[in-house]
Parts: C-alpha cells; sequence; structure tokens
C-alpha cells in the first residue's frame, strides 16, 4: 500500500512539472506578440513600479491595466476616496501623500516627509488632488448638515429660525478667537499678518526675490495652514513651518489650503 502510494505521489508531482514546462515555454511567445511599440510597461519601469496590474513601489498607488496608469485612491470613514491618476508612479505617489495629509491621517505612512521637496512639474497635479479632496470633504459635510436640518425642522420648527435670525460673526471676534497676538502687525504663526485696511490675516512668501501672493483669511490659523502648504510645495526649510506632519490640517481649511497651493502651482507653472 505504501509503495503504491509513493508511486502514486510521484507520477503527480511528473505530471504537474511537464505542465508547467509546456506552460513556460508558450507563454513568452504569446506576451511577445502583443507588445506594442511603446508599451506601458516602458513607462512603469521608467516610474520604478515592481508590478503590472498591481501594487507600486509607493504607498497607496497602483497600475491600472485596463487605464494604463498609477491611480491612487484613499479609504476615510468607510468610503473610497479617488484621488487621481498619472503615468508617472512617483507623481502618484505625491498626489497621495497630498491627499493622505489633508485627510489628517498617520504621517509615519506617507511616502514622503517634509525634508522632500515636490518636484515643481508635480505641483499642478498634486494641487488639484488637494482640490478634489476639499471639494469631497465639503460636500460631505454640507449632507451631513442638510441632514441635520431636515431632522430639526420636523422635530421643532423653532430653533431653525433663531438660527436664520444670528446675525453674522465679525471679523474681530474671528481674528480674537485665533489668538493674534497684535491688530496691525505680526500674527503668533510665521509668516501671517494682520492686514488693518483689509481686515484680515495675509500671508506672502519671498521666493528667488519675488513676493508671492499666498492667500488671506479672517482666521489667522487657517492663513498659517494656508502659509504652510505653499512653504512645502516651495520646497522650503521645513523647519520654518508652522505645523509639521504630525499636525493635521483641520477639515474646514482645507477648501482654502488647497486654493492656495493651487496659486502657487499657477504661479510657478
Amino acid at each position: 500500500k505504501i509503495a503504491a502510494l509513493l508511486a502514486n505521489r510521484e507520477a503527480q508531482k511528473q505530471r504537474a512539472s511537464q505542465r508547467k514546462k509546456s506552460v513556460a515555454n508558450y507563454a513568452p511567445a504569446a506576451r511577445e506578440e502583443v507588445q506594442p511599440a511603446q508599451s506601458p510597461l516602458a513607462v512603469a519601469e521608467r516610474s520604478k513600479s515592481k508590478s503590472w496590474s498591481g501594487k507600486s513601489e509607493y504607498r497607496g498607488v497602483i497600475w491600472n491595466k485596463q487605464k494604463k496608469s498609477f491611480d491612487t485612491q484613499i479609504w476615510d470613514n468607510g468610503k473610497q476616496l479617488y484621488v487621481g491618476r498619472s503615468a508617472d508612479a512617483k507623481e502618484a505617489a505625491f498626489m497621495r501623500d497630498r491627499a493622505w495629509r489633508d485627510l489628517g491621517k498617520d504621517p509615519l505612512l506617507l511616502n514622503f516627509d517634509d525634508t522632500v521637496p515636490i518636484p515643481r512639474k508635480y505641483l499642478a497635479s498634486v494641487a488639484d488632488a488637494s482640490s478634489k479632496i476639499a471639494a469631497l470633504l465639503a460636500n460631505r459635510e454640507a449632507q451631513k448638515q442638510r441632514a441635520s436640518q431636515r431632522k430639526k425642522s420636523v422635530a421643532n420648527y423653532a430653533p431653525a429660525a433663531r438660527e436664520e435670525v444670528q446675525p453674522a460673526q465679525s471679523p474681530l471676534a474671528v481674528a480674537e478667537r485665533s489668538k493674534s497676538k497684535s491688530w496691525s502687525g505680526k500674527s503668533e504663526y510665521r509668516g501671517v499678518i494682520w492686514n488693518k485696511q483689509k481686515k484680515s490675516f495675509d500671508t506672502q512668501i519671498w521666493d528667488n526675490g519675488k513676493q508671492l501672493y499666498v492667500g488671506r483669511s479672517a482666521d489667522a490659523k487657517e492663513a498659517a495652514f494656508m502659509r504652510d502648504r505653499a512653504w512645502r510645495d516651495l520646497g522650503k526649510d521645513p523647519l520654518l513651518l508652522n505645523f509639521d506632519d504630525t499636525v493635521p490640517i483641520p477639515r474646514k481649511y482645507l477648501a482654502s489650503v488647497a486654493d492656495a497651493s493651487s496659486k502657487i502651482a499657477a504661479l510657478l507653472a
């Protein structure tokens, strides 16, 4: 019985080995026939991707065989957020990292930390990724607010009426909450000053002898996050940031921060 079992096992191994050899001998010719002159594989190799139809060497970046591009999507609160795609895996990785930062996720899972500047040729696509995330989150927040208002209106109409007649808060009140140190000079944040005429906190950055306007806000902290985004995009010293990667951007600031990024990309284009 033992001899028969071992003989049967050996026969199975030989048949499996023969099948592998026949597949190996046939597959290369088939692949060579369908390769185009300028294949996506050449692009993938230049981008240092490890795989044609799976994960790349970068976190959160995969090769989309159908679209012939490197795609990146991020899961947030049980929903998949589409960030963007590129023929260059490294560009897609910077796009993914920008979205990852904007969502306030673990900085230890970034592909590149603050010591690695974003190549200027990637700034436009990275800014676009940031704008997409800001728009998606704003839409999500708007849906939550509409749902909350519907519940309140069904329960009681009075609270909604009181909320409608509340006066808008002045920039002064917002500025005081932002803990600005001065009305007509520097704030507590690097690169942020109080504009007495506009009643806002402005931020501008010097780059190659030119002053680049980043934006303004009634909230000094929001202006500081806008300034830091521009500072990162210009590849400047990370030691001079207001907030490092361990401080997530508050979601209410994402739209203005994305807008600042887009301004810098447009100025440098």
